[in-house]
């Protein structure tokens, strides 16, 4: 009885423990925080089961809280790609409009007017660049 005691007492202390930890977690970017020059980008690349990659005619992300586009592109072939198959999700230019504590994007693609892909991220401001999360940045379609 004894021995459950102790274990009931140690058990509920790392709990409040635990608690206070999460609870102390700010959204806020501390003053003068030194960010490196980098210019960050997050990208999916989207490939077939043969590891090739697929070429979208648009797409489109999402921020999924307020429905706006952070970007978009229409009209696309292999020679204005940066890499063939692969599509920006969010960048620096975003970091106003992302959350420090993080938030959903949904990245949606299309090949000759149909909807092939739609994958959701979690990103967040890290008070410097961009940072995915959650989320797969490389899908394999069939």
């Amino acid at each position: 009885m004894k021995n459950w005691i102790i274990l009931l007492l140690f058990s509920s202390t790392f709990l409040h423990c635990a608690k206070t930890i999460e609870s102390s977690k700010t959204c806020t970017c501390p003053e003068n925080q030194p960010c490196t020059m980098i210019y960050s980008m997050i990208n999916v690349q989207i490939v077939n089961v043969s590891n090739q990659p697929i070429i979208l005619t648009e797409y489109r992300t999402i921020k999924i809280a307020t429905n706006e586009i952070l970007h978009e592109q229409k009209g696309i072939d292999s020679t204005n790609l940066f890499e063939a198959g692969k599509y920006l999700i969010v960048d620096d230019g975003d970091l106003s409009k992302i959350a420090i504590c993080g938030e959903e994007v949904q990245f949606i693609g299309f090949k000759n007017a149909k909807q092939i892909v739609n994958e959701k991220f979690t990103v967040k401001n890290n008070c410097c660049h961009v940072e995915v999360l959650k989320g797969n940045t490389k899908i394999i379609l069939p």
